[in-house]
């Protein structure tokens, strides 16, 4: 007996026994069943197992199934409920952030059952692949999905791919398209009382909203979501949208109230052994502690965050951790370690073709030469940065750039450039409502100065 699964009720889902396979004929058939019944009936993991290892019965069992093309029965396993998780086989390796695991198993499955199988193999394809940051990789199969869904008139289905899509969509910085595809998918989920579809929706798009500086938009649609997930009792979902929360009130300044958010992620993420969450909630809590100045205590924090990123390869996720530890080394005056951690994040964020992340991490490396005093290198940086921002439309992005582009001019000397930038500056801060406002005006204030002296 697994603590995952019961091999004698997998066997009789299976329809399959130790007496029908004596019964058959000598050949690579029996062979294999006799393997599927050895591998579920008698393979055992211990008590060090992994998460892969405690399913390894019921992969050799699928593998088995498709080199004799038994589809049927190969999908059975994939679609099985394990008994611990409550969740298909399928789901859970992606729960469990075995990416490449999952791409492999489904691509043996595609064009083999029916339109249904179909759907699902390109759906959780795609998922791995945007996993991974394989985002062009992730877009075929994600269009393929819907195309599948619109053809079988699955309206569910087609909800989720557009929903998928807007998730590709905001990684890649095209936030017009991400806001059509969330209310499409929105419109269906409200349309077949899908509720589940509908708070993950809501959720992506108070992301959306984020990235646009919309942040009483962004609020209202996490809020939406978190009512919705904990309504219908799923943590995962919760988790989510209490972290997205967190991010959101990092970015208006309330960091103690972020702090809460994120600490909650962090526990429920723990709880249902959702590593990426608590990844994600480890790195968010890194970068409140450095807006509060605790500098020791974000580098803990983004170090956990490096640490899980890698071993579940997360690319983007990895990135981050990255960047956060160059800001934190920087502010603790150890800028060789602040450089090296920035370009190794610019590097992945442009290998994955992530144009918000890499546009972020451009800004922290012109603001630490900036620090240095090294201008003339800080000076391409920040203007790339600005060029990407004002590109996909990411106002909070483009504020910062301006206004660290102001800073390197008054020090330059060009009091009007740096005038002109901070103008910019300071209305695009006041249109989004944060603190830069302040900054941008006390900027502004000194070069008045200086001019008049």
């Amino acid at each position: 007996m697994s603590n995952l699964y019961d091999h004698e009720s997998i066997l009789a889902e299976l329809e399959i026994s130790s007496v029908t396979v004596k019964a058959m004929k000598q050949g690579i058939k029996r062979t294999s069943y006799r393997a599927v019944i050895n591998w579920l009936a008698k393979y055992k993991e211990n008590s060090n197992s992994t998460n892969l290892e405690k399913v390894k019965g019921l992969l050799e069992a699928f593998f088995h199934f498709c080199e004799i093309e038994d589809w049927k029965r190969a999908t059975k396993i994939l679609l099985y409920e394990l008994d611990t998780t409550h969740k298909k086989l399928h789901h859970q390796l992606e729960r469990w952030n075995y990416y490449n695991e999952q791409i492999f198993v489904h691509n043996k499955l595609i064009n083999k059952v029916n339109s249904n199988m179909n759907f699902i193999c390109h759906t959780d394809m795609g998922n791995a692949y945007y996993r991974i940051s394989q985002y062009d990789r992730a877009i075929e199969y994600y269009e393929k999905s819907l195309t599948i869904a619109q053809k079988a008139n699955n309206r569910l289905g087609e909800g989720a791919a557009m929903s998928n899509l807007g998730l590709l969509y905001d990684s890649l910085g095209q936030y017009t398209q991400a806001v059509d595809s969330y209310q499409g998918s929105l419109k269906i989920a409200r349309e077949v009382n899908n509720s589940l579809g509908e708070g993950t929706t809501l959720g992506n798009l108070g992301v959306t909203y984020y990235y646009l500086g919309d942040y009483d938009q962004a609020i209202e649609y996490h809020q939406q979501h978190l009512t919705i997930a904990r309504e219908i009792g799923d943590r995962l979902e919760e988790g989510n949208a209490l972290g997205n929360l967190g991010v959101v009130y990092d970015a208006v300044g309330n960091h103690l109230l972020a702090i809460e958010y994120h600490q909650q992620r962090l526990v429920i993420s723990r709880e249902i052994n959702d590593r990426l969450g608590e990844g994600n909630a480890l790195g968010d809590l890194g970068g409140a502690y450095y807006y509060l100045g605790d500098y020791d205590q974000a580098i803990e924090y983004h170090q956990q965050h490096l640490t899980i990123a890698r071993e579940i390869s997360d690319r983007l996720g990895e990135g981050n951790a990255l960047g956060g530890l160059g800001l934190s080394y920087l502010f603790l005056g150890k800028h060789d370690k602040a450089i090296k951690c920035q370009q190794q994040s610019l590097i992945i964020c442009q290998q994955i073709g992530n144009r918000s992340a890499e546009g972020i991490e451009l800004l922290n490396i012109g603001g630490t030469l900036a620090t240095l005093k090294r201008y003339s290198e800080a000076l391409p940086y920040l203007e790339f940065s600005l060029d990407i921002s004002q590109e996909i439309g990411y106002p909070l992005l483009e504020a910062n750039c301006l206004y660290a582009l102001a800073q390197i001019y008054e020090e330059l000397e060009n009091k009007k450039l740096a005038s002109d930038f901070c103008t910019d500056a300071l209305s695009l801060a006041t249109e989004l409502n944060i603190p830069l406002v302040q900054e941008c005006e006390a900027l502004l204030q000194k070069i008045e100065n200086e001019e008049v002296n």
